[in-house]
């Protein structure tokens, strides 16, 4: 299901126009799900007349045949789709292994049973393409499937009475409810072949007397909103009778520590809903009405000045868009009984760039009328619609980038490129803001080169503010800093920063030559440079620093030696240079470096 692109008056939520069909639930056949891959598994008589996993991905379509082996709980493949994983028992789970022809490898039967004998299997997931996760009434078991030696090896435990549990694929978490009332949920996280448990969640239900199981795993879910998962949970504890109003609670799930209560979303409607996602945005569908609330973490709400925005639906109760689903017994009617799978829609690259291309044409145009004083309008659109970088960057790229953390680093770098290409297309300055945004997401995706070729062939200009944030980046990226100093002396700008950087890497014949190329010898500080060339440990760089200055001052204020005794008054008093004098007598046995320069010669 997903969030349909043209919002019209009655409905603004529409079903896939590609259904999955399988064969019903009757006496030959059953059906499983496993919400993790999206697959829906039809078993005929067992699997001996054969046994067809189909999904909207038809990437994990297989059908094969097995033996009939009993009763049949649950089915999922890992995500290669090579070892099949068969619950038929609260006590045990079986393996299949598959071969290259996605065939069932044969006498390939194992199994593991969960650790005590009276513990019973809940349900189970598939970490990875080799650990699964067994959820038992008394804890989580994770094992290591060695599909090749047909074995199953026990990785870790973790003690807990467990009611029901959830898990999301994705950001490979799974949630496991425990306490009387079922409302303490413990958060585990897998990373590797460890499952790492996060402070528990204490939802707040309602009392009941005596105490019994109240909240559900029917009253959870996990969904994904702007790259980030949350717990969505029906909220319980304000509704006084079966009447009153539903909310629904939000909580950020954090890896790194405890989860936080975000958002409360009004729904202003009484009795059961179910959750899904499409597009970033939350879709309530409340079967009592047959209609969809829609609703946007990412807009403003109500703030109960605890940290706790509420928000309300973006548009009123609408129904899903009518379709006509031919079925041989019955029409279709909106029921409880289903599953979402959330689609992903980025917009393509090409689209975007006729669309920068058309908004700078119709900029250049508009600047163009206005030197002119006659008016133009872009025929590519149907209006005159004007929007300069700025506008666009904190308008649409600012909010979009920090909104959606699910966007890729590859996609947001194909956005941006696409509109620097469009701004050199029509010769439009391009802001430093906008260049910032490029490179910072070029460094965070590992892509420094293609930085570095895009700035040595000018296409994102020369600018000090260009140079300055290459500064920025010399610790990560070490020829950031030779593309600054070629920037910094193309523009002539930016002297004193990049003389302190260059002084603080130690590079002081670097930072000299720059001194001497842009005609700042005269006013720089001897000092400073003598103390860094003093760190170096290198005798050779302070040699040729001291011989520079002397030669500065030499140049300056004429030769001390003709009337002073002392060599050290090569140096003004104001410098405080005594110190490196002392050095360099240290260093070479004599207090001045042209003193020695003139006996070479002689």
């Amino acid at each position: 299901m997903a969030a349909s692109n043209k919002i019209c008056c009655k409905h603004f939520l529409k079903l896939s126009d590609k259904p999955l069909r399988f064969e019903p639930v009757n006496e030959v056949n059953q059906v499983f799900f496993d919400d993790t891959l999206g697959q829906v598994f039809a078993v005929r008589s067992g699997g001996t007349l054969g046994v067809v996993a189909d999904s909207l991905d038809k990437k994990l379509y297989r059908s094969f045949r097995m033996q009939d082996k009993g009763n049949i709980i649950a089915m999922k493949f890992n995500p290669s789709l090579t070892v099949l994983a068969i619950q038929r028992s609260p006590k045990s789970v079986e393996f299949i292994n598959f071969n290259e022809k996605n065939e069932p490898v044969e006498f390939s039967n194992y199994s593991q049973t969960c650790k005590n004998k009276s513990f019973m299997i809940r349900g189970f997931n598939w970490i990875t393409t080799t650990d699964i996760a067994f959820v038992t009434d008394s804890g989580l078991e994770l094992y290591q499937v060695v599909a090749e030696k047909q074995t199953v090896r026990s990785l870790k435990t973790h003690s807990a009475q467990v009611n029901w549990f959830c898990y999301e694929r994705k950001h490979s978490i799974l949630i496991l409810s425990t306490g009387i009332l079922g409302n303490v949920l413990y958060p585990f996280v897998f990373q590797g072949t460890q499952g790492i448990k996060l402070p528990r969640i204490e939802v707040e239900v309602a009392a009941v007397k005596p105490p019994s199981l109240v909240l559900f795993d029917r009253h959870v879910s996990l969904l994904e909103l702007y790259g980030q998962l949350y717990l969505a949970v029906l909220n319980q504890k304000m509704q006084k009778s079966e009447s009153s109003p539903i909310t629904i609670v939000l909580y950020l799930i954090n890896k790194d520590g405890p989860a936080k209560k975000l958002y409360i979303l009004e729904t202003k409607l009484p009795g059961n809903f179910a959750l899904s996602s499409a597009d970033n945005l939350i879709v309530l569908h409340h079967p009592a009405t047959e209609t969809c609330l829609l609703f946007d973490i990412a807009l403003p709400g109500d703030s109960d000045g605890f940290g706790v925005t509420h928000l309300l639906p973006i548009i009123e109760p609408l129904p899903i868009q009518p379709y006509d689903i031919q079925l041989p017994s019955k029409d279709f009617k909106y029921d409880m009984c289903w599953e979402v799978i959330s689609p992903e829609s980025p917009y393509p690259i090409g689209l975007i760039a006729r669309v920068f291309d058309a908004l700078n044409r119709n900029y250049v145009a508009h600047r163009k009328s206005i030197e002119t004083g006659n008016s133009s309008n872009d025929p590519f659109l149907p209006f005159s619609l004007i929007l300069d970088q700025r506008d666009l960057y904190s308008g649409v790229f600012y909010k979009v980038f920090e909104a959606r953390k699910d966007i890729s680093h590859k996609y947001a770098i194909a956005v941006l490129s696409e509109f620097v290409r469009s701004l050199n297309q029509y010769n439009i300055y391009i802001g430093d803001f906008i260049l910032e945004e490029l490179i910072t997401r070029l460094v965070d995706g590992n892509r420094c080169n293609e930085m570095s070729q895009l700035i040595e062939r000018s296409v994102l200009g020369e600018s000090k503010r260009l140079a300055c944030l290459q500064l920025s980046l010399q610790n990560i990226y070490p020829r950031a800093l030779h593309l600054a100093i070629n920037m910094f002396s193309k523009e002539n700008t930016g002297g004193p920063e990049l003389i302190e950087i260059m002084l603080e890497k130690r590079q002081i014949i670097s930072a000299l030559r720059y001194v001497r190329k842009n005609g700042l010898a005269d006013t720089i500080s001897a000092r400073k440079f003598l103390d860094a060339a003093v760190e170096t440990n290198d005798p050779a760089v302070f040699h040729a620093t001291f011989l520079f200055f002397e030669q500065r001052n030499l140049r300056l204020r004429g030769d001390p030696s003709q009337h002073h005794s002392l060599l050290s008054d090569r140096f003004a008093p104001g410098e405080q240079c005594d110190s490196y004098v002392s050095h360099f007598e240290k260093l070479f046995g004599c207090s001045s470096a042209l003193h020695q320069t003139s006996i070479a010669n002689n």
